[in-house]
């Protein structure tokens, strides 16, 4: 581990907070992509950004399971 380990929750955090960051920029997207008149260039769009949450939110999921673990064991 690099840092000190008092700051491990502080990573935890920051993962949970990415996580919801990159759905609620999602959102955003689909928000936009819902009134796009070029419906295929649209659903592209809204696959890639699919893609990038799941993507995003398992590296997110695996980085706070294994916090966790540091702090509760496991």
């Amino acid at each position: 581990m690099i840092g000190s380990r008092l700051a491990i929750s502080d990573v935890g955090v920051a993962a949970a907070a990415c996580d919801t960051a990159a759905k609620g920029a999602a959102m955003n997207v689909y928000i936009n992509t819902k009134s796009m008149k070029d419906r295929s260039y649209a659903e592209d769009l809204n696959r890639k950004t699919d893609d990038l949450v799941n993507e995003t939110s398992e590296i997110c999921t695996k980085v706070y399971a294994e916090v966790k673990k540091v702090l509760i064991g496991g």
